[in-house]
């Protein structure tokens, strides 16, 4: 049985690549590390920048996975619409980086669970699927 795939949503367009890149890295590492849940990167997936390919890609990546796992400190229109993708579809939803206080209502109703720290963040998902 392959393990549960935790789908990574994040700003990419809104922040320099190394902040994409780096808690990615980091919730991969850490997924991979101390659960038995695998990261989707959609950063692996988009060779073909059109706006079709992108939407596509991700819409397919989103609804193979068993979870969404959402840097929260950032909100993106992207990052919205995976949520509310992942939403539609009953995927479980944790968003981190921001206080479920200060999460805009429509993150705060779409999600699973917010939590502030990454590290939380991840073993919440895996609890989750």
């Amino acid at each position: 049985m392959s393990s549960p795939q935790v789908y990574l949503a994040g700003a990419m367009e809104l922040v320099d690549s190394d902040h994409a890149m780096e808690w990615r890295a980091e919730a991969s590492a850490r997924l991979s590390d101390f659960t038995n849940c695998s990261a989707v990167d959609p950063h692996h997936y988009e060779v073909d920048e059109s706006d079709s390919s992108v939407v596509n890609v991700d819409k397919s990546l989103i609804a193979k996975c068993d979870a969404l796992l959402v840097d929260g400190r950032v909100p993106g229109w992207g990052t919205a619409m995976e949520v509310y993708f992942a939403w539609e579809k009953n995927i479980p939803i944790v968003v981190w980086g921001i206080s479920k206080e200060n999460a805009p209502k429509w993150l705060r109703y779409h999600s699973t669970l917010v939590v502030e720290d990454l590290s939380a963040a991840v073993m919440e998902v895996a609890a989750l699927v």
